[in-house]
C-alpha cells in the first residue's frame, strides 16, 4: 500500500487500485523546514544533516538529506512507508498542538526518486546462473546453511524469501540466545531478523540476557521476543535475565500460555514481588524455579503439572511447601532443599503417592538416612541426593536398598576426599544395594572415594546398568583395570556397551581402549555434564 501524491492529494492507496502513473508518484521525498516563530524547537545553527537525521531516523531508514538552504531540506527515505509516518507524526503533533522542530510536507512530484531503474537493462549482469537451477536444487544448496546465513540469503530476492520461507525455516524448531554484559552474541537487531523468520515455528527457546546494567536494553530484548515469538512455543528456559523483575514477565505472558516446560535460574537476584506461574502458563507439566521467591501465589491447585522443581530458594518457607504438595498430589519429580527436613519429606509420603522422581540438596543441613522411613512406601524410580553427610553414607545405601524399582541414582558428598584405608564400610553397603537394585540403568558418584576392588564389585552386581559416572572419586584407571571392567562385562552382559564416564586427570596414558574388542563392551568419555560438558 503505497504513500502517493496526485500533485494535489497525499495519500495512502491500496496496491490493486487502478491509477494512473503518469499522475501519481510514490512518495520518499519529504521537504522539511524550520520551524520559527512560537513554536521554534531547534535554534538556526542546530539545522544540520547529522540533526535532522537523529530526529527523523526513528521512522527509519534515511537514504539522503539534501541541505537546500539554511532552514530547507530535502529528506529521502528508503521506504515509502517511513516516509508516511513522518508525516502522520507531524499530523498527531498539529491536532495535539505540541512543538515540533520541522514542518514536513511531501516533496514535488518531480523530485520524487524513481522506483524503477529508466536505464536499459544489461542482461548478462542481470542474470545469475543460480537462477537456472530448479527449486529442488536452489533447496538442496540451502541445506549447506546455517541459519544466520539462511536469513540472511532470504533477503536477497522474492524466490530465495520465498523457498526459505516455506521450506527451511518451518523445519526450525530451537532457538537460542546467549548474551551477557562483556559478550552479546546476540544483538537486538540480529535477534529481529532472526526471529522475523523463524519466530512462528519455534518450540524450544533458551534465553539468556545477563546485562544487568543496562535494564532498558533488556526490555528491548524482551520486547522482540514477545513480538516474533509465535503460539508454538513449548519449552522456554530462561537464565541469568532478571525475567521476574519489572515489567518483563507480564510483557511475555501472551507466548507464555502454551508452554508445557519452564525453567527460570536467576539465583543471584531476590524476586520480591510474587508471581503466579499458573495464571501466566496454565498448561504447565514442568515448572524449574531456581531463584528466591515466596511463591504463595503458585500455592494452589494446578491443571497439570507433574515436574516442580524449586531449588536454592530462600524464600519459600516450609509451610506453602507442605501446602503445596497437599494440593498438587498427581506430581511425580520434586526437586528441593531439605530444610526441615523430616516435616517435608513426611509430607511428600503422605501426599504425593504417584511421585517416581526426587532430589534433594542437604546442603548446611544434617539430612540422615532414618528421615528415609518417611518415603518407603513410595515406588521411586530416580533419586538424586546432593551434598550429603560423608559421615552418613553407609546408613544411605542401606536404605536405598529397599527401593527396589529405581532405575537412576546420584550420590554427591561434600566431604574433601583424603586418602584413607582401602576398605571402608560405606563400600560394602554400596556393594550390597546393587545386589538388591535388579532395575538400575544409570549410577554416578561425585565426591565419595572407592576402590578398584569395590568399582569390579558393583559392576559383577548391576548386570543391567548402562551408564556408570566417577567423579572425584580418587579412582586412577589404568590398561589392566580396563581390561578387568571389560572381563566382567564379557561374562554379564554380552553384547551390550557401558557408557563410563571419568574426570580427566584419572584417564591419561590408556591404549587398551583402542582395543575393538574393548570398544565393543566399554565406551570410556571425559566429557560429562557434572564436569560442566
Amino acid at each position: 500500500m503505497p504513500f502517493i501524491c496526485d500533485d494535489i492529494n497525499w495519500r495512502y492507496v491500496d496496491e490493486e487500485d487502478q491509477y494512473d502513473k503518469s499522475r501519481y508518484v510514490v512518495v520518499r521525498k519529504l521537504h522539511i523546514t524550520l520551524n520559527t516563530g512560537p513554536w521554534q524547537v531547534l535554534e538556526l545553527s542546530q539545522f544540520t544533516p547529522d540533526e535532522i537525521r537523529r530526529r527523523l531516523r526513528k521512522f527509519g531508514d534515511i537514504e539522503s538529506i539534501d541541505m537546500l538552504s539554511s532552514i530547507e531540506a530535502d529528506v529521502t527515505f528508503v521506504c515509502d512507508r517511513n516516509a508516511y509516518l513522518a508525516q502522520l507524526q507531524q499530523d498527531y503533533d498539529i491536532q495535539i498542538r505540541r512543538q515540533r522542530p520541522f514542518r514536513i510536507r511531501p516533496a514535488d512530484t518531480w523530485n520524487q526518486p524513481q522506483d524503477v531503474s529508466t536505464e536499459p537493462i544489461d542482461e548478462s549482469v542481470q542474470t545469475s546462473e543460480i537462477f537456472n537451477l530448479n527449486e529442488d536444487c536452489l533447496l538442496y544448496l540451502f541445506r549447506f546453511l546455517d541459519l544466520d546465513s539462511q536469513v540472511h540469503l532470504s533477503e536477497v530476492c522474492k524466490l530465495f524469501a520465498q523457498l526459505l520461507h516455506k521450506h527451511c525455516f518451518p523445519r526450525v524448531r530451537y532457538f537460542s540466545v546467549e548474551n551477557d554484559g562483556h559478550n552479546i552474541q546476540m544483538p537486538l537487531a540480529k535477534m529481529r531478523r532472526t526471529l522475523r523468520c523463524i519466530g512462528a515455528h519455534i518450540t524450544d527457546l533458551k534465553y539468556t540476557c545477563n546485562i544487568y546494567n543496562d535494564v532498558q536494553s533488556m526490555m528491548r530484548f524482551v520486547e522482540v521476543l514477545a513480538q516474533f515469538v509465535g503460539p508454538n512455543l513449548r519449552r522456554a528456559q530462561f537464565l541469568n535475565s532478571l525475567i521476574c523483575m519489572g515489567k518483563q514477565i507480564s510483557t511475555l505472558a501472551p507466548i507464555l500460555r502454551n508452554l508445557e516446560s519452564l525453567e527460570i535460574y536467576d539465583s543471584l537476584h531476590d524476586c520480591y514481588d510474587d508471581i503466579d506461574f499458573e495464571e501466566i502458563c496454565p498448561n504447565l507439566t514442568e515448572l524449574k524455579l531456581k531463584l528466591n521467591m515466596r511463591l504463595e501465589k503458585c500455592c494452589k491447585p494446578w491443571r497439570q503439572l507433574q515436574h516442580l522443581s524449586v531449588l536454592s530458594n530462600e524464600f519459600l518457607n516450609t509451610i506453602t511447601f507442605v501446602d503445596f504438595l497437599e494440593q498438587n498430589p498427581r506430581l511425580k519429580t520434586i526437586e528441593f532443599d531439605v530444610f526441615e527436613s523430616d516435616v517435608k519429606l513426611g509430607a511428600i509420603g503422605k501426599h504425593l503417592p504417584m511421585l517416581e522422581k526426587l532430589t534433594m540438596d542437604s546442603i548446611d543441613v544434617s539430612l540422615g538416612p532414618w528421615d528415609f522411613q518417611h518415603i518407603a512406601a513410595l515406588q521411586l524410580t530416580e533419586i538424586n541426593l546432593m551434598t550429603l553427610n560423608y559421615e552418613h553414607l553407609s546408613g544411605f545405601f542401606d536404605c536405598l536398598s529397599t527401593f527396589t524399582r529405581l532405575r537412576k541414582i546420584d550420590f554427591h558428598a561434600t566431604r574433601p576426599l583424603a586418602e584413607e584405608d582401602d576398605e571402608k564400610d560405606y563400600e560394602r553397603s554400596l556393594v550390597n544395594m546393587v545386589k538388591s537394585l535388579p532395575e538400575l540403568e544409570e549410577f554416578s558418584l561425585r565426591s565419595v572415594s572407592i576402590t578398584e576392588k569395590t568399582l569390579l564389585e558393583f559392576l559383577r552386581s548391576a548386570q543391567q546398568l548402562k551408564i556408570i559416572h566417577t567423579h572425584w572419586c580418587l579412582l586412577k584407571f589404568s590398561d589392566i583395570l580396563i581390561l578387568d571392567i571389560v572381563g566382567i562385562l564379557k561374562c554379564i552382559r554380552p553384547n551390550k556397551n557401558l557408557l563410563f564416564y571419568v574426570d580427566p586427570a584419572d584417564y591419561i596414558c590408556i591404549r587398551v581402549t583402542r582395543n575393538e574388542d574393548v570398544k565393543q563392551y566399554l565406551s570410556i568419555s571425559s566429557k560429562c555434564q557434572h564436569l560442566g560438558f
